[in-house]
C-alpha cells in the first residue's frame, strides 16, 4: 500500500466515548476508565478537533472526548478559516475549543503555525507579488500569542521534509514552496516567533513519513540537531505514524531512539493505521484484517510506553466516518475518492451515531494493561508450555538423531513424562534485556541456545523474517532474539518476537512451534512460564 501523503482536506471529527468492551455502541458517558486513564502520567493520549470546522462540539464526541482522553490537537491551518483575507486573522474558533479543553482538564497540542502545502489554496497568498514573510509573521504571532500560556504544544513547522524523488535542498527541505523562499531556506525565525509570542509552549517540528529509520528521518534527525546548534528555540519531533500494513517496528523504535539520545522530546501526533483498499463500505475489513490492524495498535502503544521520551500519542481523526481518509475526500496520491480504508480505532453507523470501538481500541487497552502488570516482568529458569485438549505440551530443544546428546538448533512440543522430569532440553532461562523485553535460552549447553526468529536473505544484502523459530549464539544486535511477554488470560501469557512484533507471536503448530499474526491470543499462542 502506498504511504499517505497530505491531509488534504479539513474535517469534522468526532470525540469518542469509551467502554472496556469492544462489542456495543459508546454512549456519550461512560463509567469505565479511558484510554488516557490507562496510561502513565508523563504520556498524554488523545486526538484531532478541527477548531474551524463549525461541527466539532456536537454534543457526542465533544463530551465523550473529555472523559475518553487528557489531550486534544486544535487544529489552525492558515488557508482553512483563520486567515480568510490578507488583513484579517480569526482566532475565535481557536478561542472556543481552547476554552473548552481548559474546561474539561484537557492539554491542547496546536497544529499548526506553518505548514507549506495547506497555504498553497490560499488564493489571496499565493497572488501576493513579495510580502510573504511578514505575512507568515504576523500569522504566528496572532495566532500563537492568542493563547499564549494555554497550549501544551505547538507544531510549529508541518511537512517540510521532501520525499524521495521530491525538489530538495542538500538538507533534505523541499524547496518547491513560498515560504522555502520567503525564510531563506530555513526555518528558524518560526519557531523564533512563536516562543516569543508563547514562551511557555512546547515547539516541535512534525512530520509524515520520518518514523522509521530512513532518509527522511535522518534528513529530520541532522536538521533539527543543527536548529538547536544555531540556538532555534526548537524542543521536539512530531511523527505523524500514518502506518500502513507493514510498518518496520524495530526501525522505528531505533529511530526514536536516536531523537532521544540527541535530548529532544517526542510526540507521536496523528496515528492512523491503513492496511486496506475497498471500493465499497459494505465490504469492511476480513476477520484477519482487523487483528492485523489492532495488531499495529497495540505495537505503537507498546512503542509508546517503552520509550520515555515519547510524551504523546494523539490519534488523527478516530471514526473511520469521520477520518481524513473518508472515500468523499479528496484523492491521495494512487488512492482514488471512493476508496474506503477503514483507518482508525472506531466505527459509527452514521456521523452522529453512537461509537463502536474496533480491535484497534482494544489492541491500545491491552498494550496499557500489560504495562501496568508487574506479573510479565518473569525472569529465571522456567518451563515453556502450553495446553492441546487439555495435555500439556512442554516446549524443548532438539537433540542431534545420530547424537541424542549434543542439541541442535531446532524445538520440538512434547509431554513432561517422569524420564523427562529433569531434562535441560525441557528448560528455558529468561533473561531481561531491557525495555521490558527478554530473551530466552535454552538451558541445555545455552551458550548457542538463543530462540531466534529465523530470518531470510533479501535483494539488498539483508535479512526478512520468516515464520520458523531456531536457536542461535547470541547476538545483541538481534532483534529476532528479543521477546515480549504479554498478558493472554489468568496465568496465560502470549510470548511475541520483537522483529516484526505484529507477525511474530509464538504459536504451537503440531508437534513444533512457528510464528504467526499477533491479535487476540488463541489457544495456540497462550502458555504458561512455570518454575522449574
Amino acid at each position: 500500500m502506498a504511504r499517505l501523503r497530505h491531509k488534504a482536506a479539513i474535517i469534522a471529527v468526532f470525540a469518542l466515548a469509551c467502554s472496556m468492551l469492544v462489542t456495543a455502541p459508546l454512549a456519550s458517558a461512560q463509567s469505565s476508565p479511558g484510554l488516557a486513564d490507562l496510561a502513565p502520567n508523563r504520556l498524554s493520549v488523545g486526538g484531532v478537533l478541527h477548531s474551524y470546522d463549525p461541527t466539532w462540539d456536537d454534543g457526542l464526541y465533544a463530551s465523550t472526548a473529555a472523559s475518553e482522553f487528557n489531550a486534544v490537537t486544535a487544529t489552525a491551518y492558515m488557508p482553512w478559516g483563520p486567515h480568510p483575507t490578507q488583513n484579517q486573522i480569526d482566532t475565535r474558533p481557536l478561542d472556543n475549543l481552547v476554552d473548552w479543553a481548559q474546561s474539561n482538564d484537557l492539554r491542547v497540542h496546536g497544529h499548526t503555525l506553518l505548514y507549506p502545502f495547506a497555504n498553497e489554496s490560499l488564493d489571496w497568498y499565493q497572488a501576493l507579488d513579495g510580502g510573504h514573510r511578514a505575512v507568515l509573521e504576523n500569522y504566528i504571532r496572532t495566532i500563537a500569542s492568542s493563547n499564549a500560556g494555554d497550549i501544551w504544544v505547538w507544531d510549529v513547522v508541518n511537512e517540510a521534509f521532501a520525499d524521495p524523488g521530491e525538489t530538495a535542498d542538500g538538507r533534505g527541505l523541499r524547496t518547491s514552496y513560498i515560504e522555502y523562499d520567503a525564510l531563506g531556506g530555513r526555518y528558524d525565525d518560526a519557531f523564533i516567533w512563536a516562543h516569543e509570542s508563547d514562551p511557555d509552549a512546547q515547539l516541535i517540528i512534525n512530520d509524515y513519513g520520518a518514523e522509521e529509520w530512513n532518509d527522511k528521518s535522518t534528513a529530520l534527525f541532522n536538521e533539527v540537531i543543527a536548529m538547536r546548534d544555531r540556538g532555534v528555540p526548537i524542543d521536539g519531533v512530531g511523527f505523524q505514524m500514518h502506518l500502513d500494513d507493514d510498518p518496520d517496528f524495530w526501525s522505528i523504535r531505533q529511530n526514536l531512539q536516536r531523537f532521544a539520545d540527541a535530548g529532544f522530546d517526542l510526540y507521536i501526533t496523528e496515528l492512523d493505521v491503513s492496511i486496506v483498499q475497498r471500493s465499497s463500505g459494505a465490504q469492511s475489513l476480513t476477520a484477519e484484517q482487523r487483528q492485523l490492524q489492532r495488531a499495529i495498535y497495540e505495537e505503537v502503544t507498546r512503542v509508546a510506553l517503552e520509550q520515555p521520551a515519547v510524551k504523546s500519542l494523539l490519534l488523527w481523526d478516530f471514526a473511520d466516518e469521520r477520518s481524513w481518509l473518508h472515500p468523499t475526500r479528496v484523492p491521495l496520491g494512487d488512492i482514488p475518492i471512493g476508496t474506503y480504508l477503514y483507518p482508525t480505532p472506531f466505527r459509527e453507523s452514521a456521523v452522529g451515531e453512537p461509537l463502536t470501538p474496533k480491535a484497534g481500541y482494544q489492541g491500545m487497552v491491552d498494550a496499557f494493561f500489560d504495562y501496568s502488570d508487574p506479573e510479565i516482568s518473569r525472569t529465571g529458569e522456567r518451563h515453556i508450555l502450553g495446553f492441546d485438549e487439555s495435555q500439556a505440551r512442554y516446549l524443548g530443544r532438539s537433540g542431534d538423531g545420530a547424537s541424542p546428546e549434543s542439541p541442535i538448533d531446532t524445538t520440538w512440543l512434547g509431554s513432561l513424562t517422569p524420564q523427562r522430569q529433569d531434562w535441560l532440553s525441557l528448560r528455558w532461562n529468561i533473561e531481561p534485556a531491557g525495555e521490558g523485553w527478554f530473551r530466552i535460552s535454552s538451558s541445555w549447553e545455552g551458550a548457542d541456545g538463543y530462540l531466534t526468529r529465523v530470518g531470510s536473505p533479501n535483494d539488498s544484502g539483508g535479512f526478512d523474517p520468516t515464520n520458523q523459530v531456531g536457536l542461535e549464539r547470541l547476538n545483541n544486535d538481534w532483534p529476532s532474539q528479543l521477546w515480549r511477554i504479554e498478558r493472554s488470560a489468568t496465568n496465560r501469557y502470549r510470548i511475541v518476537n520483537m522483529w516484526e512484533p505484529h507477525t511474530g507471536a509464538l504459536t504451537r503448530n503440531g508437534d513444533g512451534v512457528v510464528l504467526d499474526q499477533a491479535g487476540p491470543p488463541w489457544k495456540a499462542q497462550r502458555w504458561r512460564l512455570r518454575q522449574t
